[in-house]
């Protein structure tokens, strides 16, 4: 079957932004104590990429950190399985969480 694919961010960005992401609070419901929150803080940021075959859209997110710098997500690459793998990775200033070219090439 033919589909997009979105591969998301590797796990060094995801890490990344584990240890260092602002968090929105956990919060309880009241009435059965389950815990709910604390997922990493992000807001639609750098726009929507757009796949050629299906066009379908994904929303890059920017995402605030602890210390009032942002980290925004971008297309590393595109390369095609049954259809488009949408790689992402992780700008920071200057630093870049990427994929590497060994865990794309496993992936697909």
């Amino acid at each position: 079957m033919r589909m997009t694919q979105e591969m998301g961010l590797s796990s060094s960005a995801f890490g990344f932004l584990q240890a260092n992401c602002t968090t929105r609070l956990e919060h309880e419901c009241p009435s059965c104590q389950h815990k709910f929150g604390n997922e990493l803080l992000a807001f639609n940021g750098s726009g929507l990429y757009t796949s050629g075959m299906f066009h379908e859209s994904i929303e890059l997110k920017e995402y605030i950190l602890k210390d009032g710098r942002s980290a925004v997500e971008e297309v590393q690459c595109v390369p095609w399985s049954s259809g488009p793998c949408i790689f992402l990775q992780l700008r920071v200033g200057d630093e870049v969480y990427s994929w590497t070219e060994e865990k794309i090439n496993a992936m697909i």
